[in-house]
């Protein structure tokens, strides 16, 4: 939410907290990047906003330049909000990404009550496509990465740093809770994003579901009763999930789950993972988030027999070198055979078509502007057609 007279923003509260540490982090891994040509903003740029940022809450409104713009939850991320925005009698809902999607710790978006709504303006990221649903997701991706540790593998989930990352150590540490025989076997989250947006997740327990808020009165109780720290009894503090400062600490032996960001694998310690993981067939990778074209994360799901080192092709002796039997001739990319398994499963927060197409309807404005959805085929279109209508109908 922007103030151009002021220049000034206001977004939520944890949302705040959390950009505070995303952005540097982001900065440092695009400038790093060998795809990154041109530099938008520096570290510097950023970190001179936040002067300027308004921490604000929920359903509250403010008015700026006669604009009345009063935020709600979008169900995307921690902090994540939908717009309310009045301006001269019309009544503007923008959604952003959102999610309705009922998951471990975030509260589902929230349509504004007894309001009529003159343009939606919503994401549609899927399209017409549908997810599966949640517990059948969740069974197929524990199936999935306990298939990986039985044949003796290393199981990479490359993520997001923010949002589906801590949906995912829940999923995870829960799952090792109920199933002993798998306690042994460590989980590892390698993220310095995710490490610091954690301190955030701790201090806005208030700002999320019951599921969340349950776990909390149940570990401060079990937490006091057993006289033990009632700073480690938290939700967000795992039994199973050890933190990984750097690929430095970490003793590649054995069977493994791994957390590591970036999503899209183009860099950093998923990249190199995926690197040194991908020549043995007993290791898997397990994309859980959005992939966009052109990307490791997205060029890796169809199957390639190998892949281009980047992270582990300097010098000669690097295991990308090693796996192609020496290094290769200037200029040449050196290329590591992919022998890992890989399955998708998609936990992005976003809707899908028909849990949009419902939302669409239940707003019931006159007005609909869609943005950046799926690219449609004629088909699409009036089968999306046919569900508008069917929505249409029953509000």
């Amino acid at each position: 939410m922007v103030d151009t007279g002021q220049c000034s923003c206001r977004v939520s509260q944890a949302l705040m907290c959390v950009s505070s540490r995303e952005g540097s982090d982001h900065h440092r891994n695009t400038a790093s990047s060998a795809e990154q040509r041109t530099q938008l903003y520096t570290e510097a740029d950023h970190l001179a906003t936040f002067p300027q940022i308004e921490a604000i809450d929920y359903y509250t409104s403010h008015t700026i330049s006669s604009i009345r713009v009063t935020p709600y939850p979008a169900g995307h991320v921690l902090g994540a909000a939908m717009l309310l925005i009045e301006i001269a009698g019309v009544k503007i809902l923008f959604t952003g990404d959102y999610s309705r999607e009922s998951d471990r710790h975030l509260i589902p978006a929230e349509i504004p009550k007894n309001i009529k709504i003159d343009v939606l303006i919503t994401e549609s990221t899927y399209g017409i496509a549908s997810h599966v649903p949640r517990l059948e997701r969740e069974a197929a991706l524990m199936k999935s990465i306990t298939g990986i540790l039985n044949r003796g593998g290393r199981a990479l989930l490359p993520v997001f740093a923010l949002g589906r990352a801590q949906e995912l150590l829940l999923i995870l540490d829960e799952h090792w809770q109920k199933h002993p025989e798998y306690q042994k076997i460590p989980i590892y989250y390698a993220s310095n994003l995710a490490r610091k947006c954690m301190v955030v997740y701790q201090t806005y327990i208030g700002s999320m579901n019951d599921n969340i808020k349950r776990l909390f009165r149940e570990r401060m109780a079990e937490a006091e009763a057993n006289h033990g720290d009632l700073t480690k009894g938290g939700p967000w503090n795992f039994k199973y999930i050890r933190s990984l400062k750097s690929l430095d600490r970490f003793d590649d032996v054995g069977g493994c789950v791994m957390l590591a960001s970036p999503g899209m694998m183009q860099n950093g310690v998923s990249r190199e993972l995926l690197e040194r993981w991908a020549p043995d067939q007993r290791n898997g990778v397990v994309i859980t988030g959005y992939s966009v074209e052109g990307t490791m994360a997205k060029q890796i799901m169809t199957d390639p027999e190998s892949i281009q080192a980047i992270m582990t092709s300097r010098g000669g002796g690097g295991a990308s070198n090693r796996a192609r039997g020496g290094p290769g001739r200037e200029g040449e990319p050196v290329m590591i055979p992919r022998r890992c398994s890989v399955e998708e499963f998609s936990f992005a927060a976003h809707v899908d078509g028909q849990e949009n197409i419902a939302f669409i309807g239940e707003v019931n404005a006159p007005v609909v502007v869609s943005f950046y959805s799926l690219m449609l085929s004629l088909s699409d279109i009036l089968i999306t057609g046919r569900y508008w209508s069917t929505a249409k109908s029953t509000t």
